[in-house]
């Protein structure tokens, strides 16, 4: 019975003494929220794709990182100067970069070169994989289409509609 009664007084003691419930039950929560809102609360890293000027196969590309298997808070800053402010600040984990003219470059032939910004410390395999698997998808179609358009004689825009619709029929 004196191991309760000395429980008691040592409760009633701790509630009376206004410091120690301050420091007992106002603190940490207030830690908590705090450090909650500092830190918490966001899932998905932030990637940052400035594709100005890029095209329909820019805007196709950027629709294919965003839809990708990998989730992405995705931010569109206008331009690259952003955009890297972004990724050396540590607003952005990564940063993309889709150059002015891709959709003429890729059409043509060419090789357009696509720009990953990212800091050592960050996620930044992972989404340059996210990155790499939409640039692949879209390269074997416009690949196949350049050979369709060639060898049958058709516009490139007829032959990129038919490999889509074959590239569908063999994903689903």
């Amino acid at each position: 019975m004196s191991a309760l009664y000395i429980a008691q007084v040592n409760v009633l003691r701790l509630l009376r003494d206004r410091t120690s419930t301050f420091f007992i039950f106002v603190l940490p929560i207030v830690l908590i929220i705090v450090l909650g809102t500092v830190y918490g609360g966001r899932v998905a890293p932030r990637m940052g794709i400035v594709a100005v000027d890029s095209g329909a196969l820019g805007t196709e590309l950027v629709a294919a990182i965003r839809n990708g298997a990998v989730k992405l808070e995705l931010k569109e800053p206008a331009t690259v100067a952003e955009l890297t402010a972004g990724v050396e600040e540590g607003a952005l984990e990564i940063g993309v970069i889709i150059p002015p003219g891709y959709d003429a470059t890729v059409r043509g032939g060419g090789v357009a070169e696509i720009v990953i910004l990212g800091q050592p410390q960050s996620a930044v395999s992972a989404l340059r994989e996210a990155v790499s698997q939409a640039v692949a998808a879209q390269a074997a179609v416009v690949g196949a289409a350049r050979l369709t358009a060639s060898r049958e004689g058709i516009p490139f825009d007829a032959a990129l509609a038919m490999a889509r619709s074959v590239q569908g029929k063999m994903a689903g």
